[in-house]
């Protein structure tokens, strides 16, 4: 069965990576030098591509243990950053109802 608190904390831990300093600055460095040097797809080897990897191998987990459907784990692992990065682009958007949780 799926652990809620455990999917509260990666997601919670997703949003202040996602959000920290170091990272927004190596993303904006990223971007700036994206077409003027190899640093760009350098950062974005060490950075995301090992993040969505990691994070593909975890819905691997969560599909073979029949928690999620059996679907391809990059999909499940795109909607999953999907719905957490939504709450960066609408942080004003309304709570969810905590009394379920």
């Amino acid at each position: 069965m799926l652990d809620v608190q455990e999917n509260r904390s990666f997601g919670e831990g997703y949003l202040r990576l996602a959000t920290s300093t170091d990272v927004l600055a190596i993303a904006r460095t990223a971007v700036a030098e994206a077409t003027n040097s190899k640093l760009g797809p350098e950062l974005y080897e060490r950075g995301p591509r090992t993040g969505w990897k990691g994070l593909t191998t975890y819905m691997t987990g969560l599909r073979e243990r029949k928690i999620i459907r059996p679907v391809d784990p990059r999909v499940a692992a795109a909607h999953l950053t999907g719905l957490l990065d939504a709450r960066l682009s609408h942080p004003f958007s309304s709570e969810p109802n905590r009394s379920s949780t």
